[in-house]
């Protein structure tokens, strides 16, 4: 009788203690952002390290069609355009909340900033429902094209960019959770396109 006790004892602590091993790792991995503001920054600076990746690059040059008039469009920008690439798969809260601090930039321009929302597959219903929910006044581009596929290596989170003569002036990748990290970045952009108006 002592063995099966001390058997099922044993069993018991041992799964109790995987247990804890389990807990333990998965608070470690999958803590959510918040909490701690030095966790918050350690996130945010390694989202403005992996953004900055894309500066200086040259964007590609693909041609895509737009959802609202189904004509060809072509990603050749030579004056200053804001682009926000979109996924297919990627973070949806995100995909919205970034078009709609896009729109509220591009209502604070007085819609002179060129804004255009690039959807990286052949969905255009896709495109037009993410103009509708989101309010968006700025075109909505679509088309699967390898190029774009493989200049937005991240694809989950949407990328905003802005370009002149196809070069990537500045960028930005959203934090799923962190609506002030979205906010403080539009509005870095809004500034760099204030002091290019003046110059």
């Amino acid at each position: 009788m002592n063995r099966v006790f001390d058997r099922r004892a044993t069993l018991a602590v041992c799964g109790f203690l995987l247990f804890i091993c389990w807990l333990s790792y998965h608070r470690a991995v999958y803590r959510p952002l918040g909490g701690n503001t030095n966790d918050k920054k350690d996130v945010r600076s390694k989202y403005v390290a992996l953004a900055s990746r894309f500066v200086g690059k040259q964007f590609p040059v693909a041609t895509l069609r737009d959802a609202v008039f189904d004509s060809p469009r072509n990603t050749h920008f030579k004056e200053s355009t804001v682009v926000i690439l979109l996924g297919i798969s990627g973070c949806n809260p995100c995909q919205t909340r970034e078009i709609r601090n896009l729109e509220e930039l591009y209502q604070r321009t007085n819609s002179r900033m060129k804004i255009i929302a690039l959807l990286t597959n052949e969905n255009k219903y896709e495109a037009l429902l993410l103009r509708k929910v989101t309010s968006a006044s700025f075109p909505f581009w679509y088309g699967e094209d390898s190029s774009l596929a493989k200049f937005n290596f991240i694809g989950k989170y949407p990328l905003v960019v802005l370009l002149r003569n196809q070069k990537v002036l500045w960028s930005f990748i959203p934090i799923s959770t962190d609506d002030m990290f979205s906010t403080s970045a539009l509005d870095s952009l809004y500034l760099i396109l204030g002091k290019e108006k003046e110059s």
